[in-house]
């Protein structure tokens, strides 16, 4: 009897964290839409938008190692999710299989889950969330990398190559955004 209402006091508690999650960032979404300069997100793109300005068509250095270093720490943080995707990915494996060991060595028998099924849903919802994070990091880097060609471009007779680098700036910085915010939400519910 106790086992099944901590099974169920469980889910909730996993349930409401879900739904606090999406209904804050539904609110973030509102927020940012009509007053930006309130939010961080927002005051973030208006400085990589006026970062972008200042340094379109000029050929200096910052600005490419700037981006360098952007494109090396989503990478970093793209290859640490992966890591963790696949130690989820061995651990969910073990358990399915009813293993008392994954194939890392790491013991699977965990004092606080007496629920193997609630314990897989719950690290298959993980490996997601980490593979959405993994993916918005790698399309940071893809616009950051589009956005080193065009910082170079001298466009004299439109401001193409300027309107083009703003939208990979806020792309970036939205991907970016999104990657960190996957992330903060895996510790609430490993």
């Amino acid at each position: 009897m106790v086992q099944e209402w901590s099974i169920a006091l469980e889910a909730a508690f996993v349930g409401l964290s879900g739904l606090l999650f999406f209904a804050y960032h539904a609110l973030l979404v509102l927020a940012y839409a009509f007053r930006p300069q309130i939010t961080s997100f927002g005051n973030n793109v208006r400085v990589k938008r006026m970062w972008a300005r200042q340094h379109v068509k000029k050929v200096q250095v910052l600005p490419i190692q700037a981006l360098r270093n952007y494109i090396m720490s989503c990478t970093v943080l793209a290859s640490t999710t992966l890591v963790l995707v696949l130690f989820l990915a061995d651990s969910i494996i073990a358990l399915v299989s009813g293993a008392t060991k994954s194939v890392s060595g790491v013991r699977l028998d965990f004092p606080s889950h007496n629920n193997a099924t609630i314990l897989v849903i719950k690290e298959v919802a993980l490996v997601l969330i980490l593979f959405v994070s993994f993916l918005n990091f790698m399309q940071a880097v893809r616009a950051a990398n589009h956005m080193a060609f065009l910082l170079t471009i001298d466009d004299a007779n439109s401001n193409r190559g300027i309107n083009m680098s703003l939208t990979l700036s806020t792309r970036m910085s939205f991907h970016w955004w999104a990657g960190l915010r996957y992330l903060r939400i895996i510790p609430p519910n490993a």
